[in-house]
């Protein structure tokens, strides 16, 4: 679940982004803290190796192997990677944004398929209404407002968007 800081970024002064960032319950740093120790005593450790356990011959080895990583580094640009990542990440969205019910198409198509008045017109009707309430309670799952407009089906009763078959 997401965490709302509307609240903050109104009410708030020009320390307000600060305060944001240091904030714990939707902080990057609680995804990342344990890596960055484990990287900080890394480096820590190889630093002081470096520093104080190897002699000058060693030291010129390390640094040796340190240039030989780096120009492999250079071999395979950034941006490279970077595109695939935003591709990933972007085809996760568009999967998401499929999978909302949108319900005008199948609207449009039950017009079509289901002519007449009377009985047929109480079946779209009832067809459209229920997909309406599936959009409504996929969106109740999503977001916060819809979860407090529509928190259990017997709301959507209440508010109409649910109802029994025509006669």
């Amino acid at each position: 679940m997401t965490v709302q800081y509307n609240q903050d970024v109104l009410t708030g002064g020009p320390v307000v982004f600060l305060r944001l960032l240091l904030r714990w319950r939707g902080c990057v740093l609680k995804l990342i803290y344990v890596d960055l120790i484990v990287f900080l005593v890394a480096y820590t450790v190889l630093s002081l190796v470096y520093r104080f356990a190897l002699n000058a011959e060693q030291q010129r080895a390390f640094e040796s192997v340190i240039l030989y990583v780096a120009n492999f580094q250079r071999m395979i640009p950034i941006s490279f990677i970077l595109g695939f990542y935003v591709q990933l990440v972007f085809n996760r969205f568009w999967e998401q944004f499929n999978s909302v019910p949108w319900v005008f198409n199948a609207c449009i198509a039950i017009t079509a398929t289901i002519p007449g008045d009377g009985r047929a017109q109480c079946i779209r009707r009832t067809c459209i209404r229920y997909m309406n309430a599936s959009l409504i309670i996929a969106s109740s799952r999503l977001h916060v407002a819809a979860r407090k407009r529509f928190p259990t089906t017997q709301h959507l009763v209440q508010a109409g968007k649910l109802l029994r078959l025509c006669n």
